[in-house]
């Protein structure tokens, strides 16, 4: 498939512009992952605020977390290891961006969490209305996909998923992760870039069975090349985690980041799935033509990448009340 082809000969032909830095990346979380759970205790999600961590800012002995509302970044959480005392930090454009939304004049700066900074923050993001579809759409997925009861997700419609997290021992890390990798997507079109970022990172399935699973996300229907796009999006997305995996210097790393405590295996098949709400399922006829016009069909969305490695194409749509219409 030709979007895939280019992915690989961009990743291929570019290896000094990606591989020591994600290897670095790789090496430093795996190295946090203890340190981050003990931070990561020292505060909870609190209302509508969650904590979030990007891979690629696993860099120092303070890493922060980065605190968003329904997906968009509010400022940066600083846990102290000496002593276990918290912070928000918030930087001159979260500043300006307090005074425009809520007048409220806060100069950046880092201050105790759970001092009159921290409680006016949690307060003022508690009844706030998001303005990006996308990103509220975004954080309520993910609040489904971490639901404890396997019955309750999707409201018992889709129940096998859960993001793509590090182990504890046997337990998934607590914290959401923003995964990146080394391709932007921008309209479908792969491109050289030092951080591009998956919207969600999938486990999904059971045991042995499990695999992973690259999902873009859309807040209404892609209609047309829209459509089109999206699918190529997710491919060149579920090729650089594939590269990643795969890698002899780094890939172990990255498999065990992504939740895989096992070897990697010898077939590798990655989910790229498309997500979007579409209460009416009118988003199926134009998934099936934009398939046919990438040279693919609904009864054969297997794709080879190399080897035995495959990606398979996925399609999800969303009822308003987040039960799966369909999964295919």
């Amino acid at each position: 498939m030709e979007v895939i082809e280019k992915s690989k000969e961009l990743l291929e032909n570019n290896e000094k512009a990606w591989v020591d830095n994600y290897t670095q990346h790789a090496q430093l979380a795996i190295e946090a992952i203890q340190k981050i759970e003990y931070r990561r205790r020292n505060f909870r999600n609190w209302g509508k605020l969650r904590a979030y961590m990007s891979i690629s800012r696993i860099n120092d002995e303070k890493t922060p977390f980065s605190l968003r509302f329904k997906g968009q970044e509010v400022a940066d959480i600083i846990v102290d290891d000496n002593d276990d005392d918290v912070f928000v930090k918030i930087s001159g454009k979260k500043s300006e961006e307090l005074q425009e939304y809520f007048s409220v004049k806060i100069p950046a700066g880092r201050y105790p969490w759970r001092g009159p900074v921290g409680d006016k923050l949690r307060s003022m993001y508690n009844k706030r209305k998001l303005q990006s579809a996308e990103s509220s759409f975004h954080a309520d997925v993910l609040d489904e996909m971490v639901k404890d009861t396997k019955s309750d997700k999707f409201c018992n419609t889709f129940s096998n998923i859960r993001p793509a997290v590090p182990k504890i021992g046997k337990k998934d890390l607590n914290i959401r992760i923003q995964f990146p990798v080394p391709l932007k997507a921008h309209d479908g079109v792969p491109e050289l870039r030092k951080h591009g970022n998956l919207d969600i990172l999938a486990r999904i399935g059971n045991g042995g069975g499990t695999r992973l699973g690259v999902i873009e996300l859309k807040s209404e229907v892609p209609k047309g090349k829209s459509m089109e796009s999206t699918i190529c999006q997710s491919l060149i997305y579920a090729t650089c985690v594939r590269y990643l995996v795969r890698n002899k210097k780094m890939g172990s790393n990255w498999y065990k980041l992504y939740g895989f405590n096992g070897k990697i295996r010898k077939n590798l098949r990655i989910h790229s799935i498309i997500m979007f709400p579409d209460e009416f399922d009118i988003g199926w006829d134009i998934y099936c033509n934009a398939l046919k016009n990438l040279g693919c069909s609904t009864n054969n969305r297997l794709i080879p990448i190399e080897g035995e490695d495959e990606i398979e194409l996925g399609y999800m749509t969303l009822r308003k009340r987040f039960s799966v219409i369909r999964y295919n």
